[in-house]
């Protein structure tokens, strides 16, 4: 017998409330909103990118007596009919950049000398005996989440851009293009070691075997922190940067680099940028640690200091100006350090940098660790551990490797690879013109 008046039970009725719907704005406010909702969630150049594709768009998307077409009022159809008409007028080597007088395009091929309004510069390409056919895939990305983001917003009722992406990507399979279906480029082993063993850059020879023995991602590698990612104090007057909360304080089981520890941590950012969902720790073992003292001891000497003598920054992955890494262009960082290290020793031969299925760079290093695991045959599970990936199901709940365990799991299974703790001369340049590298 209940006491419970069965009248309480009843729920109270609510009177539904209609969504509020917001202000119609224009394509060009939707644009501006658009673009101060980028910045911390891309990388610099990603958004730069997706900026002029959006912007591209906007500019197409006029009816024949020059009134916009509202963003709401696009369809599927619309869109795909933008698409074949940039696949059929856009020349590869078109690009485009944004100056004081608005958008602008060159040539990378120098067909013209100079920058053109991107008009004049199409009329150019429609004639061209040199237009290459671009890809779409990128500008693609680029709506998706334009129309995401006003989906969200409530601006369209649905971002349809999803469905051009997946009728992109089946029409047009990954790796489709390239002539014998190559991936991106994985650097051997043998090719890293000649890399490694034949550059006299301390900081470069470190960068550069790390990758490989870590497959860290460009980011991630740029992110360490000289003290604070070694267990290491930070000196007197320098803040510790943020991300190290669970690092060595949290795992006192865990030893620092000073005190014969072999282990490293990535800070966790928890940033839109930082992809590392998975296992933060780093083993610095037997081969790769006279490599990192010798890049301890360059930083001591480069970094860029107060008139007190504090370091400016704690940065580990500096440039030989003392500045770090993370603040140069990736493109830029690829030239002056991978390529020009890779052509001099052979690996990389004149227009591989053309090339992304040729060319070595910061990004390939982790596809070097990926094929070596897989040739080590690792388990699975160890194989997303080491590389950082998060397990989406409930072996991620059960089972997190501690610090300890990384360390015992790698020592076990990664071997030595060759790398000399200091810079040999048997590291001759390969035959000009061969084919190097393993394709998958």
């Amino acid at each position: 017998m209940s006491f419970i008046d069965p009248r309480l039970r009843t729920r109270a009725p609510v009177a539904p409330v209609a969504a509020r719907a917001p202000k119609p704005k224009t394509n060009a406010e939707l644009f501006e909103d658009f673009l101060a909702y980028l910045p911390g969630r891309l990388a610099t150049t990603t958004a730069e990118s997706y900026r002029n594709y959006v912007r591209d768009a906007l500019a197409y998307f006029h009816t024949e007596t020059g009134e916009e077409i509202p963003v709401r009022e696009w369809t599927k159809d619309l869109v795909w009919a933008y698409l074949h008409h940039v696949e059929q007028n856009y020349c590869r080597k078109l690009n485009s950049f944004t100056s004081k007088e608005g958008t602008r395009v060159v040539c990378l091929n120098n067909v013209w000398i100079g920058h053109k309004a991107p008009e004049d510069g199409l009329e150019l390409c429609r004639t061209c005996p040199l237009f290459e056919r671009p890809t779409i895939e990128k500008r693609i990305h680029a709506l998706n989440r334009w129309m995401g983001y006003l989906a969200s917003l409530g601006y369209v009722p649905v971002n349809f851009i999803r469905d051009v992406l997946a009728e992109n990507t089946q029409a047009t399979p990954r790796h489709a293009r390239t002539s014998k279906g190559e991936k991106k480029r994985n650097p051997t082993v043998a090719e890293t070691v000649r890399l490694v063993n034949g550059t006299t850059h301390p900081m470069k020879r470190f960068v550069y075997a790390a990758n490989l023995k870590w497959g860290t991602r460009p980011n991630e590698m740029m992110a360490l922190d000289r003290f604070a990612s070694f267990g290491l104090p930070t000196p007197e007057g320098c803040a510790e940067p943020p991300g190290f909360e669970t690092a060595f304080r949290y795992h006192p089981e865990a030893k620092g680099f000073g005190l014969g520890g072999r282990l490293a941590y990535i800070p966790d950012h928890k940033g839109a940028l930082d992809k590392r969902q998975g296992n933060r720790w780093l083993v610095v073992d037997d081969e790769l640690k006279p490599l990192l003292l010798a890049a301890f001891e360059w930083w001591e000497r480069k970094v860029k200091r107060h008139p007190d003598g504090r370091p400016v920054h704690t940065r580990l992955v500096i440039n030989d100006k003392g500045r770090p890494l993370a603040n140069e262009k990736i493109e830029r960082i690829n030239s002056s350090w991978f390529y020009a290290d890779a052509e001099r020793l052979g690996l990389m031969v004149p227009g591989d940098r053309e090339k992304p299925l040729r060319r070595l760079s910061f990004g390939t290093g982790r596809h070097g660790f990926e094929a070596l695991v897989q040739e080590l045959e690792l388990a699975q599970d160890w194989q997303n551990h080491m590389r950082g990936d998060k397990l989406h199901d409930a072996r991620g709940h059960y089972y997190v490797p501690t610090p300890l365990d990384m360390e015992r799991k790698y020592l076990k299974h990664i071997p030595t690879l060759g790398f000399s703790p200091i810079p040999t001369t048997d590291a001759a340049p390969a035959k000009a013109g061969a084919k190097q590298g393993a394709s998958a």
